[in-house]
């Protein structure tokens, strides 16, 4: 990995992985969740039938791949069905290039793919001063609980498109291997 140094963000470039990338993003995951199996994780997502390689983006300055994100299919189960939704996660860019904007990057291009391959709904487990500035809301204000996570400011909700949200309350329904994370 480089020194850290100021980014131009018209010099990074996003993509969707490739096998290649995967010891690098290993190796991000690795430094931003040091405490957590969340490497391990995405190797396990990978194999799953929702995994879709065009919503595990990567951030790559001059050939060095600076961060990662992923988007996985879930469900809000309420009364009337089911509801498909995304889950943004994990979302992490390596220690050398944090606070460069490099994180936002990422979540709006993954929010646009998600957007363009028809998706209506995200999900998202994670800190409440940051996902706001792309539009996600308290889950549980509109009646959406999620059960992991400790702080119910962290569990937000975006409509990708309009009426999305519109009378959806419910439970969200992660994937096995992402419940028991």
């Amino acid at each position: 990995m480089t020194e850290r140094g100021k980014v131009n963000v018209d010099d990074i470039s996003l993509r969707s992985e490739t096998p290649d990338d995967f010891a690098a993003i290993r190796e991000i995951l690795n430094l931003a969740f040091p405490e957590e199996e969340v490497a391990a994780l995405v190797t396990h997502l990978r194999q799953t039938r929702g995994y879709d390689p065009e919503l595990s983006l990567v951030s790559e300055l001059h050939g060095t791949i600076t961060g990662f994100v992923m988007f996985t299919p879930a469900f809000i189960e309420s009364n009337g069905g089911t509801v498909p939704v995304m889950i943004l996660a994990p979302l992490a860019v390596h220690p050398n290039w944090q606070k460069q904007g490099i994180g936002s990057l990422l979540t709006l291009h993954g929010l646009e793919q998600c957007r363009r391959l028809g998706n209506r709904i995200v999900i998202v487990i994670g800190h409440s001063n940051y996902y706001p500035k792309f539009g996600f809301v308290q889950a549980g204000l509109l009646g959406i609980s999620i059960a992991q996570g400790k702080l119910e400011e962290s569990k937000m909700v975006l409509g990708l498109v309009p009426g999305a949200l519109d009378g959806v309350t419910g439970t969200v329904r992660l994937p096995t291997i992402l419940d028991e994370a």
